[in-house]
This record gives C-alpha cells, sequence and structure tokens, in this order.
C-alpha cells in the first residue's frame, strides 16, 4: 500500500504527463478490446448449439476443374446417407421464398425448407408444440410448418391456439405444428419460418441439380480428418458404379468454418493491426517514463546510498506504470463500449453471426484485464531497470549532472526505431488494403448501377403453376410499370447482379468434343425479359436482343457473355451455335453475346453467363428493374399500385437501389480498409509524437554542447543539420526494419487484396516517403529550438 499511495501522489503532482499517458492507454486498449470483442464473437465463441464441434457441413468437389465446396442433388444426399457411417445423421436446406396471406396485409417471410431432423441434430426444440415427424419428409406428406417465436408473437400476437390450425403460405395451406425458441438464427439471421424438404419425384432423379447444403453431426471420437476419409471412399465407390458421379468427390468442413469465411483473415489482420498501435503506444509511454526517471536520477541515487534495495526500487516504479495502466484500463473500457456500439452500428449485415449479439461479456473483460496488466509491465520495466541500476550512485557528484546515461540513450532510440518499424508495417498494410479496394471499386461492372431501383417478386407455385401463368403475370406487370411516368425502362430478371442469387447450369455444346479435364462443363444461369440489357446498359455486343416473339412455341434462344465464350472455346463462330442446357432443354441456339457483369461479387472473376428469355423458361422468382429519375419511395408506391390492380396478394420485398446494391456487395472490405486506415493514421501520429519527445530531450540534455559549438563558430545551419541527422538517422533504421518486416507479414495478406501483390512496389515506394516526411516535420521543431540557443545561457546551464 505504500509503494500504492506514493504512486498516486507522484502522479497527481505531474497531471500533464498523466493525462497524456492515461489517454494514450485508453485509446490503445479500447480499441483492443472493441476488435477483440467481434474476434471472439466470430471466431472464438462456440455456435449456440448443442456440442456445436460436432456440426459440419458436407459438399461436392471436382478436383480436376478446380470446383470446390459445391452444393449437391438429392440423389446424392441419398447416397451420402446409405454409406456413411460416421454421422449420426445427414440434413438437407433448400431454398425457398414464402408468401403469408389471410386476414392481413400479404408478406414475404425469410424461411427455409429444411430435412425432418436437421433441429435434432442441432439440439433445438420447439417452445410449444412439436418438431418434424420423420414421414413429413416425403412429398405430400410435407405440409406443415414451424415459426419463428418474433413472427409468431408479432404477425398472430402469441396465439397459443395456433397450434394444428392452418396458415397460407404460397397459396398452399400449412398446419402449424409449432413455435421456435426466440433469436432462432439458422440457417440465416432472418429466417421466420420452416418446412419439410421434401424431394419431388423429379428431385430425386436430377443428380446434377446442386441445390442443396448438407448439414451433419459426426459421431462422438469421430475426427474430422476420419469423416473426410471416409467421404472421398464413398464417393469413388459412386463414381465406379455410376458414370454421372465420375471426377465428382466430398469434401467435410467444420460448421463454424463455413459460417465465419473469409471474414477470418479479415479480423485477425485487425486484431493484430490494433495490437500493434498499442504497441506503439507502450513505446511511447515507456520513452515518457525513461525521460521523467532521468530527473529523478538523483532521488534513486540518494535512495540507493541510503540502502534501498534495488528489487524496491523496482517495485515501486513497477506500482506506478500498472497505475498508469489500470487507470487506462478503466478508461479504455469505458472506450471500448462506445466504440462497439459504433462498430456493430456500421458493420455489413452480411457480416457472419453478428446477429448473435455482441457485447462486453466476461472473457472480453478478461482480455481487457490481461492486456491492461501486460501493458503495464512492458512500458514499466525498461524504465525500471535503468532507473534502479546501481551505477546511479554516481548522481550524486555534481559533475555528474546534465549528462545522460548512454544507455538510457541506446533504450529510448531502440524504442523510437520499433515506433518506426511498427508503423511502416501497419502503413503498408493500410495502403495495401487501400489501393486493393481501389482497384475493387473502379473496375467494369458490365451494367451501369445509377438510377435503378430493384424489388423482389416469387409466385406461389400453386398460384402459378404454369409457364403460361407466370408469363402472363409478369408480363402485364411489366408492361404497367413500363408505362409509369418517368420510367425509363424497366425489366426483369431471375439471376440480379450482386443480388445474391447463383444458379448455375450444365452445358453441353453441339459439335464440341467431350470437355477435357479441367476445361468447363457448367455456366452461370439467368432469365430476363426483353430489354433488360437496355435497362442495365449492359452492351450487346454480336447478334440481337430477346423478342417479344420469343415464346415457348417458336426454337429455343439463349445470349451468352464474353467469358462463356472463352470458356466453351467458341472463338468467333457464336451467334448460331446450338447447345442443351441443364434446364431439361436442348438444341437452344445462341442469338446475341453480352459484355461480362459482375454477378456473385464485385472480387470474384467472371464465370462464364448464359440468359433465357422468361417467355420460354420462367421458375417464378424475378426481381424487377427500373431505370428511373424518380424517387425510390416514390417509384415504389406507384409499383404497388399497379401490382394490386393485378393480384392484391402479390408481396413483393427487397426495395434496393442498385448503387445500394453494389456498395453492400463491398461493404466488408471498406469497413476493413476504413478502421486500418485509422489504425495506420494513429500509428504514424505516435510514432512522430515519439521522435519529437526523444528529439526535444536530446537538444534539452546537449544544450551545453550545443552553446559550445555555436561559440566557438559553429552556424546554424550545422545546429539544424546536427539535430536533423540524428533524427533522421533512427527514422531511416526503422523504415528499413519495418520494411523488411512487411515484406513477409503482408504475404499473410494475399487473401484480403484484389488486382495487386502483396508486395506492391508503389505502396512500399510510397508509404517510406510518407513516414519520413512526417519525421522530417517532427525533427524540425526540435531542430529550430536547438538553432536559437544563446551560447552565454547555454554554458551556465545544468
Amino acid at each position: 500500500m505504500t509503494n500504492f499511495r506514493h504512486a498516486l501522489r507522484l502522479l497527481a503532482k505531474n497531471p500533464g504527463f498523466t493525462a497524456v499517458a492515461v489517454l494514450t492507454l485508453a485509446v490503445g486498449i479500447g480499441a483492443n478490446t472493441a476488435i477483440f470483442s467481434f474476434v471472439n464473437a466470430i471466431l472464438l465463441r462456440p455456435l449456440p448449439y448443442h456440442e456445436p464441434e460436432r456440426l459440419v457441413m458436407v459438399f461436392e468437389n471436382h478436383r480436376v476443374n478446380g470446383w470446390s465446396k459445391n452444393s449437391v442433388g438429392a440423389p446424392v444426399l441419398g447416397a451420402w446417407r446409405k454409406q456413411n457411417t460416421v454421422f449420426e445423421g445427414l440434413a438437407a436446406r433448400g431454398w425457398s421464398g414464402f408468401i403469408l396471406t389471410g386476414k392481413d396485409q400479404p408478406e414475404n417471410l425469410a424461411g427455409s425448407q429444411l430435412s425432418a431432423n436437421i433441429f435434432s441434430l442441432l439440439g433445438i426444440k420447439p417452445i410449444l408444440g412439436r418438431d418434424f415427424l420423420p414421414e413429413e419428409e416425403t412429398y405430400g406428406k410435407h405440409h406443415v410448418v414451424l415459426l419463428s417465436y418474433e413472427l409468431w408473437q408479432r404477425r398472430f400476437g402469441g396465439d397459443t391456439n395456433l397450434l394444428g390450425r392452418n396458415i397460407t403460405l404460397n397459396a398452399e395451406p400449412r398446419t402449424v405444428i409449432g413455435v421456435m425458441p426466440p433469436r432462432t438464427c439458422f440457417p440465416e439471421h432472418d429466417t421466420q419460418l420452416w418446412t419439410p424438404l421434401a424431394f419431388s419425384p423429379d428431385q430425386l432423379n436430377q443428380r446434377h441439380a446442386h441445390n442443396y447444403l448438407v448439414y451433419g453431426r459426426l459421431k462422438p471420437g469421430v475426427t474430422l480428418a476420419q469423416a473426410r476419409a471416409e467421404m472421398d471412399l464413398i464417393a469413388q465407390r459412386m463414381g465406379q458404379s455410376d458414370e454421372q458421379n465420375k471426377g465428382w468427390g466430398a469434401e467435410v468442413h467444420s460448421l463454424h468454418e463455413i459460417m465465419v469465411g473469409d471474414s477470418r483473415a479479415m479480423l485477425l489482420a485487425l486484431l493484430a493491426s490494433v495490437g500493434l498501435v498499442l504497441l506503439i503506444g507502450c513505446a511511447n509511454i515507456a520513452n515518457l517514463l525513461l525521460v521523467r526517471s532521468s530527473a529523478r536520477n538523483r532521488e534513486f541515487a540518494i535512495r540507493a546510498a541510503l540502502g534501498a534495495a534495488r528489487a524496491q526500487m523496482i517495485r515501486q516504479l513497477l506500482t506506478e506504470s500498472l497505475l498508469l495502466a489500470v487507470l487506462g484500463g478503466l478508461c479504455g473500457t469505458t472506450l471500448s463500449w462506445v466504440a462497439l456500439r459504433a462498430l456493430v452500428r456500421l458493420s455489413p449485415p452480411d457480416l457472419p453471426r453478428i446477429w448473435e449479439g455482441i457485447h462486453l461479456d466476461g472473457w472480453t473483460l478478461a482480455f481487457t484485464t490481461l492486456i491492461t496488466l501486460a501493458t503495464g509491465l512492458l512500458f514499466g520495466l525498461a524504465p525500471a531497470l535503468q532507473a534502479s541500476n546501481p551505477s546511479l550512485a554516481r548522481e550524486l557528484n555534481e559533475s555528474s549532472r546534465g549528462s545522460a546515461s548512454r544507455s538510457r540513450q541506446r533504450i529510448r532510440a531502440a524504442l523510437v526505431v520499433g515506433e518506426v518499424a511498427l508503423s511502416i508495417v501497419l502503413l503498408v498494410g493500410a495502403g495495401l488494403m487501400v489501393r486493393s479496394f481501389s482497384r475493387l471499386v473502379s473496375q467494369q461492372l458490365g451494367f451501369s448501377p445509377e438510377h435503378i431501383v430493384t424489388l423482389g417478386l416469387v409466385l406461389p407455385e400453386k398460384k402459378y403453376p404454369e409457364q403460361a401463368d407466370k408469363e402472363r403475370l409478369f408480363g402485364q406487370f411489366l408492361g404497367r410499370v413500363q408505362a409509369l411516368p418517368g420510367v425509363g425502362s424497366a425489366a426483369l430478371v431471375f439471376g440480379l447482379p450482386l443480388g445474391g442469387a447463383n444458379s448455375s447450369l450444365y452445358v453441353r455444346i453441339e459439335g464440341m468434343p467431350d470437355p477435357a479435364a479441367g476445361e468447363a462443363v457448367s455456366a452461370g444461369y439467368a432469365q430476363v425479359s426483353p430489354g433488360y440489357f437496355r435497362a442495365m446498359n449492359t452492351p450487346l455486343l454480336q447478334g440481337r436482343d430477346f423478342a417479344e416473339t420469343d415464346r415457348t412455341n417458336t426454337p429455343p434462344v439463349v445470349i451468352v457473355d464474353e467469358t462463356f465464350v472463352k470458356n466453351f472455346k467458341l472463338g468467333t463462330n457464336v451467334l448460331g451455335r446450338r447447345m442443351y442446357i441443364g434446364d431439361g432443354t436442348p438444341g437452344v441456339e445462341i442469338v446475341g453475346l453480352v459484355k461480362d457483369v459482375k454477378r456473385l461479387g464485385m472480387a470474384e472473376a467472371p464465370r462464364g453467363e448464359m440468359y433465357r428469355t422468361y417467355r420460354q423458361k420462367c421458375w417464378g422468382f424475378m426481381s424487377l428493374v427500373v431505370r428511373t429519375e424518380r424517387d425510390p419511395a416514390e417509384i415504389t408506391r406507384a409499383v404497388r399500385a399497379e401490382l394490386d390492380g393485378i393480384d392484391k396478394d402479390q408481396p413483393f420485398d427487397n426495395v434496393r437501389t442498385m448503387t445500394q446494391l453494389v456498395a453492400s456487395s463491398v461493404a466488408q472490405r471498406r469497413l476493413s480498409v476504413q478502421l486500418l486506415g485509422g489504425f495506420a493514421g494513429g500509428a504514424l501520429l505516435l510514432a512522430a509524437i515519439g521522435l519529437y519527445g526523444v528529439l526535444a530531450f536530446v537538444v534539452a540534455q546537449r544544450t551545453q554542447e550545443i552553446g559550445i559549438r555555436v561559440a566557438l563558430g559553429a552556424q546554424r545551419s550545422d545546429v539544424l543539420r546536427l539535430v536533423l541527422r540524428q533524427g533522421m538517422t533512427l527514422t531511416a533504421t526503422g523504415i528499413a526494419v519495418g520494411l523488411a518486416v512487411a515484406v513477409a507479414l503482408t504475404r499473410l495478406m494475399r487473401s484480403l487484396l484484389f488486382g495487386i501483390s502483396a508486395t506492391d512496389p508503389v505502396t512500399f515506394a510510397l508509404v517510406p516517403l510518407l513516414l519520413a516526411a512526417v519525421a522530417l516535420l517532427a525533427c524540425l521543431l526540435p531542430a529550430r529550438r536547438a538553432t536559437r540557443i544563446d551560447p552565454m545561457v547555454a554554458l551556465r546551464y545544468e
């Protein structure tokens, strides 16, 4: 307690030093705590299911073609279920939209079709009613539904009498059998209901449909490696027994790994970056403590002479540094709460697991406590060891006053070099991310997103079962929208660019040899209306657009893009070629060639796309795109009125502008660039402050020497060069060390970069110049002060 009270008095006597140190630590610890909260919630916290470490996802792959993590068809799931011995069960997920109709306004609901055993595999039980029964996975017996707790409360008022009653989904009655617990976020955070996945007879024969995701639970004691080995054997047996399966393999991944996805690299990079900022801050405070301990040399020398043990002085100094760290940690925890709320608000909705909640929990506070104590020891140990050095007894000699300890100078120089080196690493990383993001957002999209409003429609299969039914509603609706005032053009599309739809189908070009290993066998697939390419401003390079006369009673036609032509080696002979495509249509003629578009993601390479007119093939899922100068809300109301005139029970959803879609597709990257840029800017500022502090202290310590030089005829330019040379030498050393470290570490960032290499020469050239310029400014202030030293005053300086 004596050491604590003494430390408290000393810090209170130096409020300026204490405020700077605590603020620096608070910012560093607060930022680390906030970022760790994200890392903990997304990467470290177990999934909210029973024994989540045993949950996996199983995919198909085709190694020869370089395909991985492919969805599967119903026949493949059936074979896997029969032949495996490593899983307690396998369950599949299908995609479907649901329209709830009844007494209230019709509503589109996010839902999923799931195998009957999925919730038992996850370890989730309804809080009301029952789960799916195995027989409800049979086609024709699947007309039941489980509701989310949130939908049950919002739409049905928490009515317990709802169980056993029917609700109307997609124009079909579904019996409500149960209500799931609150916040049952599976498989997506916005899922509001679940129905059994029952395969139709046609689906059971579609081996290459690749429409379903497969989930599994490992049996107790079975490892991931054992599961992968068995699934490889099963895939080999399937390939030997059926030619359709040849070349297709299986891969098993933990569910946690799949859910986290590409965010892992981004979050770890941010955690490492903010940790470097804290290290730079610690180096700054260590330098401040070294300067401060220099002023206390005589105190420590007297205490040593009076018999104080070195351990006692070290304890006293470490108590002071730990007290600073604790104060910084307390302030940092408050700052982290504010920063975390801001980060959650700024985070894109597609950031994995964010819907589970990100907050300061026990693990986060334990992390904060750990880094608080670690930083206290880190920045306090070197000054404590130096200040308690037994050789300080010579400080009792008056002649020694004013001379700085060489070892202290070396430590301060090493700390500055370290700060500069760490800053270089951060600045290079941030520079690479900024240049990568600039390349990403400046690339050609293949369409013009400005002034386009989009919305989604899903037609109930029961109400619109036939091609003619779907075509009639969409045709009437599109005609009405095109006639609205202020609408430049309008069109329909299934497969809206950057809209999330990811469909691909098998392709076989007539007259071409069988594809060799690694050559394309499928392409992206979209359904559009005539005039779609004009509405999106996608250039038509050859041939013609779809015409109103392209109907089910005319020859099937398709339009392809540039990458499709390359993948299938069509050369210049494109128009008129015929092919079979996997929606069951033979003899499809290529009538047009359009420019590549960014369909799946801004960072995704083109895969080759083909477009069919919805008048020849329509699945009932379409997005309306409207090019207009009118306000999006205003045009949405007008579109709603037109749709009500055709079918008042037909809702639409996902009303967005194309510019919003483009922005949301790069939202995670934008957030990481902004955060990393902020950390790098903070590191640059701290390094400049550290360099300035060291040089200012050096100038003060060398006042007599500089005065003597001036008295002997040294010019101001000579004094200026003397101080600048010392500062820029430290800077150059730090830059050299930092660049060497950056070359090694930035290779780990390759997965985060787009369009540039991890050793981008422009970044590695500009960053050192930027830091050198900032360092020069930091050196100029103490250097100019040195040139103003009066020789007569300096000769009397102690």
